[in-house]
C-alpha cells in the first residue's frame, strides 16, 4: 500500500493521471503498473 509519495508530480500522476514533463511519455505505462503493484 502506498502511503505517501516523495515527489508531488509522482503523487498527481498516480492519483489525477496527470501527467508531467518529468516522466518520460515511453515510460508512463510501465510506471503506472508499477505503481498499481505497489499499491495493493
Amino acid at each position: 500500500m502506498i502511503k505517501s509519495f516523495r515527489d508531488r508530480y509522482l503523487e498527481q500522476f498516480y492519483l489525477e493521471g496527470r501527467r508531467s514533463r518529468l516522466i518520460p511519455g515511453a515510460l508512463e505505462r510501465q510506471l503506472a503498473r508499477k505503481l498499481d503493484m505497489l499499491a495493493a
